[in-house]
């Protein structure tokens, strides 16, 4: 899948990747454990924008079609 929105974790340890299938990945690069939490947005959205609430224990996902989805991995 093509990415289409990257976001770092404030403290640096996780990075969140979405694509453009729906599915929103969070990655721990500094272990062997490369994904860490999976979820997915409604059949046929598009994530475009994600973002980290400012403690960083909650990841936030926009679609294009207008869906806004919290995620805590």
């Amino acid at each position: 899948a093509q990415i289409s929105a990257l976001a770092w974790q404030p403290t640096g340890d996780l990075l969140a990747s979405a694509g453009r299938d729906g599915g929103v990945a969070v990655w721990a690069p500094s272990t062997t454990a490369r994904r860490r939490a999976r979820v997915r947005a409604d059949a046929g959205a598009r994530v475009t924008a994600l973002a980290w609430d400012p403690g960083g224990g909650r990841l936030i996902a926009g679609t294009r079609e207008g869906t806004v989805l919290a995620v805590r991995p």
